[in-house]
């Protein structure tokens, strides 16, 4: 039967949330798992000891599996966590040293054990809560290798179906079955406008345009319309069909990058790719659209203000634009350098450590938060027909919206809300609007960790050529929604009331230290002049 009760309600909404491919940035998961963390600093170590990664930035990725790990049930016992904590704080984390092995024995334990550990906690008495808990399931079946359109399918599943899981415990030990299940063997078949010839003719995996047309009909599908010359077949592991599609289309980068360097000619995928595989005794053949899933940054500031189509003077808000554009839907490699360039470009000063960037960012970032998710359920309100519709309809700016919806949520004002999504950002908010300081200061230091880690994998790609850092792609896909939340508000002031960028990290940074206090701004306007603490609309609304 569905998981009803409270927790694992709880547990479960955030999980889809942090599967949910449409999610808001505000709603989404931003640290990597425990299992990873430990995996980035054995990792890190090696970088660290050929002069890749500075004193500085290695003690950043050793903290952040010291903060992950430390109240992580599925890490083990307090015993062996002891252990790990022991080794993380040393100095000496050194490839085959004594510290190092044991974060690595660490990792392994982990690795094998992670999901029985929760399952486990989660029948006794003091567990973590239940955003902890819903974050580090989610991030370990993401660090896995699976989808989040695979895991939001396997979730919903699980929690609303009557042949899913009775309780979270018991969802928990099916993820750990599907943790452990050893990826399976897909074959994409990839077709192309064209291919330019190598010295040796085509690849032993080129399949001609008649070959595919046979395929095709073989498999109960039509070919008709379709226009190709030609496919490339790739066999491969994965664990899920979007993840078998996703490492094809990395794999077409790269031999892209070769045929354009190698020969005058390109590379074109027609945009469409079939997915074959066995599940059980079936065989199954699905299409898929051949193209790099969005990491949805997302700006949306450029067409609220009717900026799409300006042209104009570059600025250096139009230049980090530009290349922000490629964290994403761009090569890994490209994104990360690229996007980190577009976060220096605007909050880097004279003298500055690069690093400092990313955590002016956060600052941005983090004083954006509650308004945008107070924002977001000020519509869910309104939708709802609660009392409070007339009002919020009323409405001019969405600051004034917010401003009602946190009234309400700090009168103890019932928004009865059925989504349960929903209903856990209503809690958030709550412990948000109860001690703002210490609760934004708690998202700014969430956000910097992840940026700081962006830096970090900038640094393995850039100086040391790692495309195949451990840790890349979860680096993007974790940070990509939150720079593209950034600039987002940095493009709104730049275009509508011409701050520069660090003037508006000035404001983050004051805000951060004064929200709270009792001349300190309100949680709705710690981006706006001044330090008005919101009893009234501002006079020209600024989102």
């Amino acid at each position: 039967m569905p998981i009803v009760d409270p927790f694992g309600a709880h547990v479960v909404a955030r999980l889809l949330d942090f599967f949910g491919v449409p999610t808001p940035w505000f709603r989404r998961l931003w640290c990597p798992g425990a299992l990873l963390s430990l995996k980035e600093v054995i990792e890190a170590s090696h970088a660290a000891r050929a002069g890749i990664l500075s004193e500085e930035t290695f003690g950043s990725v050793v903290r952040s599996a010291t903060a992950l790990t430390g109240p992580d049930p599925g890490v083990g016992s307090n015993e062996a966590k002891r252990a790990l904590q022991q080794a993380l704080s040393s100095k000496k984390i050194v490839p085959d040293g004594l510290d190092y092995e044991t974060v690595r024995l660490g990792a392994e334990a982990t690795e094998t054990n992670y999901f029985q550990n929760w399952s486990t906690s989660l029948t006794q008495a003091g567990h973590p809560g239940p955003e902890r808990t819903a974050r580090s399931i989610a991030s370990h079946l993401l660090d896995t290798g699976f989808s989040p359109n695979h895991l939001h399918r396997w979730c919903t599943f699980q929690a609303r179906n009557s042949q899913g899981a009775n309780s979270l415990a018991e969802l928990v030990t099916r993820a750990h079955t599907l943790a452990t299940t050893p990826p399976k063997e897909f074959n994409v078949i990839t077709p192309f406008e064209g291919i330019p010839q190598s010295k040796s003719g085509p690849p032993r995996n080129w399949m001609s345009a008649n070959d595919v047309v046979v395929w095709l009909k073989s498999k109960g599908i039509n070919p008709s319309g379709l226009i190709q010359n030609g496919a490339l077949l790739f066999r491969l592991l994965a664990r899920d069909p979007w993840a078998a599609i996703q490492s094809a289309v990395d794999t077409v980068d790269q031999l892209s990058s070769r045929v354009s360097l190698g020969t005058d000619g390109t590379l074109k995928p027609i945009g469409i790719a079939w997915v074959e595989w066995v599940e059980g005794t079936q065989n199954i053949t699905k299409p898929f659209r051949f193209q790099r899933d969005s990491r949805r940054v997302e700006v949306h500031k450029l067409r609220r203000e009717d900026k799409l189509y300006v042209v104009e003077p570059t600025s250096i808000v139009d230049a980090a634009l530009e290349m922000v554009g490629a964290l994403n839907s761009g090569p890994r490699s490209t994104a990360i350098g690229t996007g980190w360039a577009a976060i220096e470009a605007l909050l880097s000063g004279p003298g500055d450590q690069d690093v400092l960037a990313g955590q002016r960012l956060a600052g941005i970032v983090a004083c954006s938060f509650a308004r945008a998710e107070l924002t977001e359920l000020s519509f869910k309100v309104q939708q709802s027909g609660h009392a409070l519709a007339a009002t919020l309809e009323q409405c001019e700016s969405n600051r004034d919206r917010a401003l009602i919806i946190a009234n309400a949520i700090g009168t103890g004002v019932a928004l009865n809300l059925g989504n349960p999504s929903d209903v856990a950002a209503v809690e958030r908010m709550r412990t948000l609007l109860a001690n703002p300081h210490a609760a934004i200061r708690d998202i700014h230091s969430h956000i910097s960790a992840a940026l700081v880690r962006m830096y970090k994998n900038r640094n393995l790609v850039l100086h040391w050529g790692k495309t195949d850092a451990v840790g890349l792609q979860s680096s993007l896909r974790c940070v990509a929604p939150l720079v593209g939340a950034g600039i987002d508000r940095i493009a709104h002031a730049w275009f509508v009331r011409k701050i520069r960028p660090m003037e508006l990290a000035a404001r983050a940074r004051y805000a951060l230290e004064t929200v709270g206090s009792p001349t300190g701004p309100h949680v709705v306007d710690l981006l706006s002049q001044g330090t008005k603490t919101a009893a009234t609309p501002p006079a020209t609304p600024d989102q």
